[in-house]
């Protein structure tokens, strides 16, 4: 039995389906077939440091947009290549990429990151899905930071992917650089088993939120930069198993 996407600390792939829907009759009685949504990401990806699942981003952009949803956690590029190999069958019409910061935390952003991010999101796009790619989120840092640079170089090459391949950007430096509410902080306790802490890096509920906007806008297509923060909190209704 798969566990639903709000389930708390899950790692695996977790499909999550929402009620509420109004009733249509669809001209002839057909109903149309649900788009499949996969995010692929990082511990952002999978929760931390939300106060709620349903305040994830994940969670938060699955109930703005009303797609079947489905999440897989893993640290860095380098493990999202043969991931996607195995995803592939669940056939998903949008796949949103949110990697980056373990990259540049060990080092393994450079020439060929770029390459292979590249051929990530061209494999993904010949599979028929739509691919929004994302920056890494603003983690609290000044430009002062050593690794600020590192940030603004791997974004830029993110920046780069989306115009050579057509894949959508979200933009989530730009909506979230000097954010302060948008970074978790120690006094703050997340959901996440067992209780972790904020840390000064991760997002909060408002920095999740932000970047559930922008995320979402690359789904629906306006725009692309994510320039405006807009804070999503709907009713969490969850239905299955």
């Amino acid at each position: 039995m798969r566990k639903l996407i709000f389930s708390i600390g899950t790692i695996i792939i977790a499909l999550s389906i929402f009620s509420g829907v109004k009733s249509n009759d669809f001209g002839n009685g057909t109903i149309p077939k649900s788009q499949r949504l996969l995010v692929i990401g990082d511990s952002l990806t999978n929760g931390l440091y939300a106060t709620a699942e349903q305040n994830t981003f994940v969670s938060i952009v699955s109930r703005n947009t009303g797609m079947l949803t489905a999440r897989r956690a893993v640290p860095t590029l380098r493990d999202a290549i043969p991931l996607w190999t195995n995803l592939k069958a669940w056939q998903p019409d949008v796949v949103v990429i949110e990697l980056g910061i373990n990259d540049i935390n060990g080092r393994q952003w450079n020439a060929q990151w770029k390459k292979n991010y590249q051929a990530l999101v061209e494999d993904i796009q010949a599979s028929g899905a739509r691919v929004v790619i994302c920056t890494t989120f603003w983690i609290g840092i000044d430009s002062d930071n050593p690794i600020y640079p590192l940030h603004i170089g791997l974004n830029n090459d993110i920046r780069d992917i989306a115009r050579q391949t057509g894949a959508t950007l979200a933009d989530l430096w730009a909506a979230t650089e000097g954010c302060a509410e948008c970074v978790s902080t120690p006094d703050v306790i997340s959901y996440f088993s067992p209780h972790y802490h904020g840390d000064d890096m991760h997002p909060s509920d408002a920095g999740h939120a932000a970047i559930a906007s922008v995320v979402t806008d690359a789904i629906n297509g306006v725009g692309a930069s994510g320039t405006t923060r807009k804070i999503y909190y709907l009713p969490f209704v969850a239905t299955g198993e």
